[in-house]
């Protein structure tokens, strides 16, 4: 599997992953989704190299050519996969917020997300929504988003007002004050 050569995703529409890949954020359900959708690939950003599991997964389901990882990227080349992407995507079974789906609208493109509780709450009304741990719901989520089945997307405006600097770091200061307490 190549690493870092981003040529291979862009023959072809592909979604961008984030992240960590093991245990809760679910990575094998986004590999099982890929199976089902010919036409894509999958640009993994983050989280190191590729295991010897997830290398043995991905050969044994014929996904070594859709598969591309950058295991670090510099703020710009991020910018770049996401404003090329078809959608970010996350299986993740748990977050604390969920900043990067934040950074894909920041670059015009669409999230695919787990309905989980926060990533309801944070980015209920730009997402696009897939039940955890099924594959099947995923892929059907990632072609309606390629389609352009996806809600509206904000502009860069409205999710700053959305998050505001001041007001997220006075939250962040509480909690903590709380959990001090």
């Amino acid at each position: 599997l190549p690493d870092g050569r981003p040529h291979l995703a862009y023959q072809k529409p592909y979604l961008v992953h984030v992240g960590k890949r093991g245990a809760y954020k679910d990575f094998i359900t986004v590999l099982r989704a890929l199976e089902l959708i010919p036409d894509i690939s999958v640009v993994v950003v983050g989280g190191g190299p590729l295991n010897g599991h997830e290398r043995e997964l991905i050969t044994d389901m014929g996904l070594e050519k859709r598969i591309v990882v950058e295991a670090s990227v510099e703020d710009q080349r991020m910018a770049d996969l996401l404003s090329g992407a078809v959608a970010l995507v996350s299986a993740s079974q748990a977050e604390g917020f969920g900043l990067p789906p934040l950074e894909a609208l920041a670059q015009g493109r669409p999230s695919v997300l787990t309905d989980i509780p926060v990533y309801r709450e944070i980015h209920g009304r730009w997402a696009t929504f897939f039940h955890p741990t099924d594959p099947r719901g995923l892929a059907e989520a990632v072609e309606s988003v390629a389609r352009g089945g996806h809600p509206p997307l904000p502009s860069r405006d409205e999710v700053r007002q959305s998050f505001p600097w001041e007001e997220t770091v006075r939250g962040t200061i509480e909690s903590y004050e709380a959990a001090l307490a």
